[in-house]
């Protein structure tokens, strides 16, 4: 997998490594990661289940659509 980032987040990482924080910067990448899925699980959540309370409502509207049409 390849990222990008700006200069200055390198720095950052590459500071966090030098200090001994972490052996590399795959490392402070993953725990980064790991800590913003964490920090945010019930936000995704929240938003998963209203996106299939939608489609739900749509699905429904459309057989309701489907039915009147008969």
């Amino acid at each position: 997998m390849t990222i990008r980032l700006s200069r200055q987040d390198a720095h950052i990482i590459d500071m966090f490594v030098k200090s001994g924080e972490y052996v590399t910067r795959s490392e402070f990448i993953r725990r980064a990661v790991k800590e913003y899925s964490r920090n945010h699980m019930e936000e995704i959540v929240r938003k998963t289940k209203a996106m299939k309370k939608l489609q739900d409502m749509v699905n429904s509207l459309e057989q309701i659509q489907d039915y009147s049409k008969k």
